[in-house]
C-alpha cells in the first residue's frame, strides 16, 4: 500500500511539474510518434485507435503536433474516396500539411504500393517549412485535375528515397509534372525510378518550378511522355549526380531535359530517341547555366 501511495504521489508531482513548466514557458520535450497502418482500405475513421488506414495515419500526424514516422506494410493501397464539391483532407489525394516532420516508410517499391486509382493525385504536400520523407514506396495511378500526377509539393522540404513513381497522368495541357511537381520547395531524390508517367502539358517525369532547389542522386527517369519535355523540366536550381535519363518522348521532341534555370549534371547519361529531331538536352537561352561533367 505504501509503495502504491508513493507512486501516486510521484505521478501527481510529475503532472504538476509539467503543468508548471508549460505555464511559465519552459519547453517540455515531446517525443516523436510511430504510427502503424494496419488496413489497406481507404477509410477515414478519425483516429488510429483500432483500424488505422493510411489516410487516418496522415491526418492524425497532421494534427498531433509531433514528428511522426508512419509505417506502411506491404500491400496495395487504392485511394477510393473521390473529391466532393469542396476538396478536403478526408477525400481525394493524401494531403500532408503538418508543420512537423513526417516520414512515411513502406516495405519497398513493388511491395508497398499506393495507387491514386485515377480519382486524384497520390500525395499533396503544401505546408511552408514542412519536412516530409517518402521511402520504400511505389506511387502510381495518380490523375489530378491540376499539376503533379504522383506528387505535388509546394514550399516544403521533400526527401524521396528508394521509391518508384510510375503510371501517373496529368491531363490538363496547362499543367505540369506527370510524376512529380515541385514549386518553391526543396527536393532531394535518391535511388528512385520515375517512369511511364504522362503529362498533356509540360514535363512527363519531373517538373521543377521557379524558386525550387532540387538534388537527384542515383536515379533513373525513363519512358515518360509529355506534350512538351518528356523527362525533366527545371526552372529552378537543380543538380543531377549519377542519373540516367533515357527513352522519354515529347510532342515537341525535347525528350530528356530542358533547363531554363541553373542545372549541374555530373556522371549522368542522357539518351535521346531514335528520330533525328529528338533532343536529349535543351537550354532556353544564353542566360541559362548548364555544367556537364563526365556526362554522356
Amino acid at each position: 500500500m505504501q509503495r502504491i501511495e508513493k507512486l501516486l504521489g510521484f505521478a501527481t508531482s510529475l503532472i504538476a511539474a509539467v503543468g508548471l513548466a508549460m505555464i511559465i514557458g519552459i519547453a517540455v520535450p515531446v517525443s516523436g510518434a510511430d504510427i502503424y497502418v494496419n488496413s489497406t482500405d481507404d477509410v477515414y475513421n478519425g483516429d488510429c485507435l483500432f483500424e488505422c488506414t493510411l489516410r487516418d495515419a496522415i491526418l492524425v500526424s497532421n494534427a498531433n503536433g509531433q514528428d511522426d514516422t508512419i509505417h506502411v506494410p506491404a500491400g496495395l493501397y487504392n485511394l477510393t474516396i473521390p473529391n466532393g464539391p469542396v476538396p478536403s483532407d478526408e477525400t481525394g489525394d493524401l494531403d500532408i500539411d503538418s508543420p512537423d516532420s513526417v516520414t512515411i516508410i513502406g516495405d519497398g517499391p513493388g511491395f508497398t504500393t499506393i495507387d491514386g486509382n485515377a480519382i486524384d493525385r497520390v500525395f499533396r504536400i503544401s505546408i511552408a517549412n514542412g519536412n516530409v520523407v517518402l521511402q520504400g514506396l511505389t506511387i502510381q495511378g495518380g490523375n489530378p485535375a491540376g499539376s503533379g500526377g504522383g506528387i505535388f509539393n509546394w514550399d516544403a522540404s521533400l526527401w524521396i528515397n528508394n521509391c518508384e513513381i510510375t503510371g501517373n497522368y496529368v491531363t490538363d495541357p496547362a499543367r505540369q509534372g506527370g510524376g512529380v511537381f515541385n514549386e518553391e520547395g526543396f527536393l532531394y531524390m535518391r535511388d528512385t525510378v520515375v517512369s511511364n508517367n504522362t503529362s498533356d502539358g509540360e514535363a512527363g517525369g519531373l517538373y521543377f518550378g521557379l524558386g525550387s532547389s532540387n538534388t537527384i542522386v542515383r536515379s533513373t527517369i525513363d519512358h515518360n511522355h509529355a506534350a512538351s519535355v518528356g523527362g525533366v523540366l527545371t526552372k529552378g536550381t537543380s543538380q543531377f549526380f549519377n542519373v540516367t535519363i533515357y527513352y522519354n518522348t515529347a510532342d515537341d521532341n525535347i525528350e530528356g531535359l530542358r533547363n531554363t534555370g541553373t542545372a549541374t549534371l555530373r556522371h549522368c547519361t542522357l539518351v535521346q530517341g531514335s528520330a533525328a529531331t529528338d533532343i536529349a538536352i535543351s537550354c532556353n537561352d544564353l542566360m541559362d547555366e548548364v555544367i556537364l561533367q563526365n556526362t554522356m
